[in-house]
């Protein structure tokens, strides 16, 4: 068995330090990267890289990631982690957090895409062009312009990320907690008054997490006031 497998494998290290004692060899932590086994009278060391809060890892992860051997060490400093095949979430869940303590900012599915028209800014309302490449700003005012299908989140246009589920939050935004928010009849903008004029659009789109941040999860289904 190399040492290779050993080392990716820390269930696998304990059994067999476990094994070692049990025929009475020794086992000496070297350091905090560093266990050391002999086993009469022959020592061999294993290497096992402790992520500070991560528990250990081997020596696998892409090379340039953090380390000189390779050694992915700090996932919060990679701003632009990418991962060498298919994510299995294991049963487990993607946490999006609501606890956003800066002003516009935002947690949730999001991607970087073309941006046509967006004089709001942050948090501004928007549907995909007739022609799919691109987003402009929604109004409530046409189906022409409708239905929202997500949020800006980086002012202007160009190439940028916009949300298409999550939390955002704005401080400008006055929220009353827990009631529906809506597309707005003012382009590109959020309400919590449904529109109701003739030709109007109604869409919800989320609703109020709190008082400057929305949980946005647009219903894609749109009533025409008539």
């Amino acid at each position: 068995m190399s040492h290779e497998v050993v080392e990716k494998n820390i269930g696998l290290l304990a059994i067999l330090v476990i094994l070692v004692i049990s025929v009475g060899g020794l086992v000496e932590i070297v350091d905090t990267n560093n266990v050391k086994i002999w086993v009469r009278g022959n020592s061999h060391s294993v290497k096992v890289n402790v992520i500070s809060g991560r528990g250990p890892q081997g020596p696998a992860g892409p090379a340039g990631n953090d380390g000189a051997d390779g050694d992915l060490t700090d996932v919060v400093g990679d701003l632009t982690p990418q991962l060498g095949g298919d994510l299995d979430m294991n049963k487990k869940h993607i946490q999006f957090s609501p606890n956003l303590t800066s002003d516009l900012t935002a947690s949730g599915i999001m991607v970087s895409t073309t941006v046509d028209a967006n004089a709001t800014g942050f948090g501004a309302a928007l549907f995909m062009n007739s022609d799919g490449l691109g987003f402009d700003e929604a109004d409530a005012d046409a189906a022409s312009t409708m239905p929202c299908r997500a949020l800006a989140i980086e002012s202007g246009t160009g190439t940028k990320k916009i949300l298409l589920q999550g939390f955002a939050r704005k401080d400008a935004w006055n929220w009353s907690v827990g009631g529906d928010i809506f597309v707005s009849t003012t382009t590109g903008a959020l309400t919590q008054t449904a529109p109701s004029g003739t030709g109007d659009q109604v869409q919800k789109v989320g609703f109020a997490w709190s008082a400057d941040i929305i949980y946005f999860n647009p219903d894609y289904t749109v009533v025409e006031v008539s």
